[in-house]
């Protein structure tokens, strides 16, 4: 895997985790529109496991593990 995605997938994760966190603990004003409690846990729990998704490539870092992360957030975006 190229050094470029690595570190891609290093910083994809680390904001994730963040803001997942910080979501699921409560934290007001995390988003940039209001959210309701539950729904801002909700996107929370959804930020850590994407979180974890760009993290396991890293465990084995090849090209074929880093595909589907790659392809899935440029489907999103």
């Amino acid at each position: 895997m190229p050094p470029l995605v690595r570190v891609s997938f290093v910083l994809f994760a680390a904001v994730l985790l963040a803001v997942g966190a910080a979501l699921v603990a409560g934290v007001p004003n995390v988003m940039p529109w209001p959210m309701q409690p539950r729904s801002a846990v909700l996107v929370g729990w959804i930020f850590l496991g994407d979180a974890l998704y760009f993290l396991l490539p890293l465990r084995t870092p090849l090209w074929d593990n880093a595909r589907a992360p790659l392809l899935s957030f440029l489907a999103y975006d």
